[in-house]
Formats: C-alpha cells, structure tokens, sequence
C-alpha cells in the first residue's frame, strides 16, 4: 500500500520526501495439520454422523486460515468444517441454508460432547 497521499506524509517534511511504503505479504503463515487420529476429528466426525447420519470425508487443503496460529501455538486442536456452497471468495459466494442448519447442530454436539457436558 502507497501511503505518500496520507495526510501525515504529504504535512512532514521528511516523509514528503521519504514516504513510507506498507506491505501485506500474502500467504505468511505456517503450514499445519492434525494427526487424522486426533480425537477432535473424530468427535466432528461422530457428531456429524449422529446429525446427517452420514460419514464426512475428511480431507486435507492447501488454503490460508488463522487455525495454524491455534494448531501451532495456542495449543488449541482446530480443524476447518462448514456448510457446502459455491462461488467461494466471489461476489456470489452461497452456502446451503438446509447445510448452514446441520452444521450448527453438528458443531452444538461436537462442543457438548468435546466439553465432556452430560
């Protein structure tokens, strides 16, 4: 980002002369995965099966998400699950209504049973 029209750069002498230049480096994160073993996988996975009384696929991506910084260093295990859609990153990005409805049971009993709440 060119900050050289910023009000601050353009009223100090020295910045109108040496604007500052801010950088967004994309994708400057640390890969990470759970073991397919984790128990919070598989407490997703029965969670889902008791909702949907389908299995889900689990599957591993290459995509940018804040779960590393817990995976990594917050010693929080962390997966990536929603609802099914299309368009992703798009002005027309969708998710399924029917979907976004059995996630959010999934997640209730993944949480409940993850918190050992009887």
């Amino acid at each position: 980002m060119d900050t050289k029209d910023s009000w601050i750069s353009r009223s100090d002498p020295w910045l109108k002369e040496n604007p500052p230049k801010v950088e967004f480096p994309s994708l400057c994160i640390e890969p990470c995965q759970l073991d397919s073993n984790h128990p919070i996988i598989k407490t997703i996975k029965d969670s889902a099966k008791s909702i949907s009384r389908q299995n889900i696929k689990l599957i591993f991506v290459n995509a940018g998400a804040d779960q590393w910084l817990l995976n990594l260093y917050g010693g929080t295990p962390t997966v990536q699950f929603g609802p099914g859609g299309g368009n992703a990153h798009s002005p027309d990005e969708f998710i399924y209504i029917s979907e976004l409805t059995n996630c959010t049971k999934i997640f209730i009993f993944a949480i409940i049973e993850w918190c050992g709440v009887k």
